[in-house]
């Protein structure tokens, strides 16, 4: 739990209130333009010289997201409130002239900057779908990008993997099973974040959407409806995929190689609509035992 404004305070005092009211009001209350207030709340007050304390302590409990699609949304929620943060208070965060220290701004910044990631993959997998099919109707004008360009791509992408899972076996004391899905899980949510950073970019008037937090009938329909974009390009890039593997089955490295980076592309989308659908499929077991 961290407790904002609480500068010179004895920590165990401190522990008895999440945000000190005088605090609140000298930084000019919750701030209503933002979706993620909390947040915005707490970088305010840490350009106005307070402090943020950890009190291993717990001060209240929460009600996870009911499923997949709430999951979703809260984390799209985050997402867009992070960049709109980061629009409203870019002068702080980047060029200083507050009380923010070098490393607050470094930790606000870094701790965003991998959903810019997430947007950048959103962008590049429309840009493939978009190669690969100029490689399938006019192969003359779109040849197989190069060998030489293709590698450090799939470089990354076995890297960014090799780094989640080196994370999880150093920082959560959980097995191999549970290391995977939640591999999966995160992996799941890199087309919404993609999308909401995307968003956050070019529009400031996304309303307040609160986390459901109260379980839905089972049905398909309800597992397939809040990941309709993933759905459709997973399927557009499985398609994809088949078409050229069937146009050119024996063709060079390079080809091979877009192939692969095409398939690797696929899985946060074919991730989302599992998710989705493991999360419905649990909530039938809940209904029926």
């Amino acid at each position: 739990m961290r407790i904002a404004g609480a500068r010179n305070l004895d920590a165990k005092i401190a522990a008895r209130r999440v945000v000190r009211r005088t605090a609140l009001v000298e930084a000019g209350g919750w701030a209503e333009w933002c979706i993620c207030e909390d947040a915005e709340l707490g970088l305010r007050l840490l350009e106005r010289g307070h402090e943020a304390v950890y009190v291993p302590e717990t001060l209240g409990l929460g009600v996870l997201p009911a499923d997949f699609a709430a999951y979703k949304s809260q984390r799209s929620r985050w997402a867009y409130g992070a960049v709109r943060i980061m629009c409203g208070h870019a002068r702080a965060l980047f060029l200083g002239g507050t009380r923010l220290t070098f490393m607050q701004r470094l930790h606000f910044i870094t701790g965003w900057l991998p959903w810019f990631g997430d947007a950048l993959h959103l962008l590049f997998t429309i840009a493939m779908a978009a190669w690969s099919l100029g490689m399938l109707l006019h192969p003359e004008n779109f040849p197989a990008p190069a060998t030489v360009l293709l590698l450090p791509v799939l470089l990354v992408n076995g890297f960014l993997l090799l780094r989640t899972w080196t994370l999880y076996s150093a920082r959560v004391p959980c097995g191999v099973t549970d290391r995977l899905a939640a591999m999966t899980a995160s992996m799941a949510l890199v087309p919404t974040v993609g999308a909401s950073i995307l968003y956050g970019l070019i529009s400031s008037k996304r309303p307040f959407l609160r986390t459901c937090k109260i379980q839905s009938a089972h049905s398909l329909y309800n597992a397939l409806k809040p990941v309709i974009m993933e759905l459709f390009l997973f399927l557009l890039l499985l398609t994809l995929l088949i078409a050229m593997l069937a146009v050119s089955p024996h063709a060079g490295t390079g080809f091979r190689l877009w192939c692969l980076l095409l398939a690797l592309h696929s899985t946060p989308y074919l991730a989302a609509v599992g998710m989705s659908y493991l999360s419905q499929s649990e909530k039938k077991h809940l209904f029926t035992s």
